[in-house]
């Protein structure tokens, strides 16, 4: 076992430390114990809710930074809010994030008085909820509950929004992860992908995908193609020949021509999306067909995912085997993984029931420690010898029996099973057999959570898919039983749970078998594997073997899984590297203003050009340029001096006149606060126009003017356009159209990353890891987005009009910046 003590902490120190909070003795020195004892006492009194040891223990753990194991049904919540509330008595900012939308507000809900008790400010970030200062209000409260997608979602906006005033999250301090495990290791491989659509599918373009889909739809297995495990599926020779024939005789081919040839265009990318959607993905186990749309699953839930969607053309090949209208092409705006989000934190820690087995992955992975904490009270679960069925028949009608014999006696019974399409055959066997049940597959959260409330009373027969109803109590006889019906279950052995098979995870297996025998209380668990399970049928013993090649299995795929998301980390901090450059270049554009200009403006109160002469106010708009301070602007401030006007409102009309964000904490305590609005202010016009200059030289460099000339001549050019315009004119055109370049370039790039991250796996020359071969192609990549941003705006303010006149330029400038884009998530 040392390699997990090597990346876990004995919960000892913080147990003990918990038994002195309940005895009233903490040490004077233990300020972290005595804000959670404040914690308790709030809990105690406005929620009625004595904390365990256990969950104290757990809060201190947290404020430590560490990932917490508490067994299933522990109480995870209260534990979180206990660190919460603590962490914001110490003035900390704290986001805790759940594992969906439906969890963040009932949490936030229920924890509400006893935040409120300690004079603390809970929100919840609505998910969708799209309204700016609703979203930073929420986000500025001392503790705010949000789904683990809606924030990285809310921060990937963030970075797109096209007006400086507009961002909702503006504080990363401490994350508090429920269900830390499902975020940093089950969704680790998939990112977060804010987007747009370009315009749908042409017909010659959905011609191609339909001929291409019914070429593969007529293969033959083995003979024309193999499948190799759950993940890949390669043509044969023969099969090859085949679909070229048939795309032959559809006119896509030229007769004699070779889909690998100059001629193909794409189709045998086409054909490797087909095999892959016909081959390798199930309906009803990857995706479901509802209301005319290909709706993903969710690998580790089951649940729906209606905001993800694969990418490089297979959700169309999976559209197209379906018979379903093809989507649009998404476009990616900005895209980032949950880790890298976690990483702007000061502090991340997070709780799961099932975290201790990956310790060493997840201190590899993010470097978080983790503390494995006992039961409050010992186990009651029985956990039956595992069960081996020839035929998924056989197991069905076992199943059956079971389920009749549970009801019988009383005993509630919970069948979990791996997809969506496993359990539709659970409940059609138990339809047959006249078995009354309820079944929660793809579902909302919010009916989810109704489903396994009840799924504890007597006699109920619930199925349910992977892990449904995570984060959800399920007390013996339900929510709301009585103490008679609650110990009728315990009489009858409380929740017996059986799940159809294994799941490629251990840790899944054991959430699941975590349902049952919670808090103490009796349960029995049993996993019931056919030998035409999926990872049964990697094995190739029989017998008493059996087990172990199961084991084994699915100990190989977990060093898969982990690989995967390795390689995945591997990367990130070459992409890290790329979104900090952009966004410096965006933030600079976006205020008008560079974050470190105005910092070395406030350290030493002066900037280069000279100051300016506060009384030398003049009637022109652009005074300052000269060195004077404008007339209205004067005038305008004094007004909000002397009549108690908002200063954020003087500051936005300063902005939509001269293209130059100030923050309020830059101007509102100075001594001089015209002065500092002016020499900000002209700072970030001379900023956007050098900036400008560069971009119209590189534009020239192209062109093939020879540089020692090229950077004069730029110079000139804009001084020429400054003339017939007006500095505040060109400073608002040129931020709007170096934002519009900017995000093109971003998005673009972004886009290509996923094939970026394939090609570097499947194309590196030997010599080359994946991430040597990913850091090539994507600085190569990202200085050619970089370079084409540049030229695009040096083009544009070299042949475009600027207006001369503050409507037009207004007018312009809202053109330009009006798309919004929406969030994704690509599979």
């Amino acid at each position: 076992m040392k390699h997990f003590e090597a990346h876990s902490e004995s919960a000892r120190t913080y147990l003990r430390r918990a038994t002195a909070i309940a005895r009233g003795a903490v040490p004077r020195r233990d300020v972290d114990a005595a804000h959670v004892a404040r914690s308790v006492h709030a809990a105690v009194h406005a929620l009625g809710q004595t904390p365990t040891r256990e969950q104290v223990a757990g809060a201190l753990a947290l404020m430590a930074g560490r990932a917490i194991e508490l067994p299933t049904g522990e109480g995870k919540t209260l534990a979180l809010y206990l660190a919460a509330s603590a962490l914001a008595q110490r003035g900390r900012r704290v986001m805790v994030l759940t594992a969906n939308d439906y969890l963040s507000a009932r949490d936030a809900t229920a924890m509400a008085p006893a935040y409120a008790a300690l004079e603390q400010r809970v929100a919840n970030a609505v998910a969708g909820g799209e309204h700016v200062l609703s979203k930073r209000r929420a986000y500025g409260a001392d503790v705010v509950y949000v789904s683990l997608r809606e924030a990285v979602f809310d921060w990937l906006r963030d970075q797109t929004r096209r007006h400086p005033w507009h961002d909702v999250q503006r504080v990363h301090d401490v994350a508090l992860v429920d269900e830390i495990d499902a975020g940093l290791l089950d969704q680790a491989t998939v990112p977060y992908t804010l987007s747009g659509e370009r315009a749908s599918a042409d017909g010659v373009e959905q011609e191609r995908v339909t001929c291409v889909e019914r070429a593969v739809a007529s293969l033959v297995p083995e003979r024309d193609y193999q499948r190799e495990g759950t993940h890949m599926a390669a043509l044969t020779d023969a099969g090859w020949r085949r679909v070229e024939l048939r795309l032959v005789e559809a006119g896509l081919l030229p007769a004699g021509a070779s889909l690998f040839g100059e001629v193909a265009t794409g189709l045998e990318q086409l054909v490797a999306h087909a095999l892959h959607a016909h081959v390798l993905l199930e309906r009803g186990r990857h995706y479901l067909v509802r209301d005319g749309a290909v709706v993903l699953l969710d690998p580790n839930t089951g649940r729906l995912a209606s905001n993800r969607r694969w990418g490089e053309g297979l959700h169309r090949a999976v559209q197209a085997k379906e018979r379903v209208p093809l989507s649009p092409h998404p476009t990616a705006k900005s895209s980032t993984s949950a880790r890298a989000f976690l990483s702007r934190f000061a502090l991340v820690a997070g709780a799961s029931g099932t975290i201790g087995a990956s310790a060493e992955e997840l201190h590899r992975l993010v470097g978080t420690a983790t503390v494995v904490l006992p039961p409050h009270l010992p186990s009651q679960r029985e956990d039956e010898p595992e069960r081996y069925f020839a035929t998924d028949g056989e197991r069905l009608a076992a199943l059956v029996v079971a389920a009749r014999d549970s009801s019988a006696r009383g005993q509630p019974l919970l069948v979990g099973t791996w997809s969506e399409l496993d359990a539709q055959r659970v409940s059609a066997a138990l339809d047959d057999a006249g078995v009354e049940h309820a079944t929660l597959s793809a579902c909302d959260e919010a009916r989810d959570s109704d489903i396994i409330e009840v799924a504890a009373r007597a006699s109920a027969v619930t199925v349910a898919t992977q892990l449904a109803g995570r984060g959800t109590d399920i007390a013996p006889g339900g929510a709301a039983a009585s103490p008679r019906e609650r110990a009728e279950v315990t009489a009858a052995g409380g929740l017996r749970v059986i799940a159809m098979g294994r799941s490629d995870c251990a840790r899944h297996d054991e959430q699941l078998r975590g349902r049952a025998g919670r808090r103490g209380d009796p349960g029995r668990s049993g996993t019931w594997v056919s030998l035409s399970d999926e990872l049964a049928r990697e094995r190739s013993e029989t017998g008493h073997r059996l087990t172990l090649a199961l084991d084994r299995a699915q100990r190989r795929r977990e060093r898969q899984r982990s690989a995967t998301r390795a390689a995945r980390a591997s990367l990130e901090p070459i992409l890290e590297l790329q979104r900090t450059a952009f966004a410096r270049a965006r933030t600079a554009a976006l205020w008008g203003l560079s974050p470190d200009v105005a910092e070395t403006w406030l350290r030493s109160g002066t900037l280069a050009g000279g100051a300016l002469d506060p009384a030398g106010t003049r009637a022109d708009d652009d005074a300052w340029w000269a060195g004077g301070i404008p007339a209205r602007v004067a005038r305008e401030f004094e007004a909000v001096r002397d009549e108690g006007g908002d200063l954020r409102q003087f500051l936005s009309r300063v902005f939509a006149r001269y293209g130059v964000a100030l923050r309020v904490r830059d101007v509102g305590a100075h001594p001089a606060p015209v002065r500092a609005v002016g020499e900000l202010v002209r700072a970030g016009m001379r900023q956007t126009i050098a900036r400008a200059a560069d971009d119209v030289c590189a534009y020239l460099e192209d062109a093939g003017e020879p540089s020692p000339l090229a950077q004069p001549h730029a110079r000139e050019l804009v001084d020429e356009r400054l003339r017939r315009s007006a500095p505040r004119h060109f400073v608002r055109v040129a931020r709007a159209r170096t934002l519009v370049a900017l995000d093109a370039a971003w998005s673009t790039y972004t886009t290509v990353l996923p094939s970026l991250v394939e090609r570097a796996h499947v194309e590196r020359a030997a010599r080359d890891s994946p991430e040597r071969a990913f850091r090539r192609m994507a600085h190569a990549h990202f200085s050619a987005h970089w370079d084409a941003a540049r030229l695009s705006i040096g083009q544009a303010l070299l042949e475009l009009p600027v207006p001369t006149t503050d409507a037009a330029v207004t007018a312009l400038c809202e053109q330009l910046l009006s798309p919004v884009p929406r969030r994704v998530v690509l599979g």
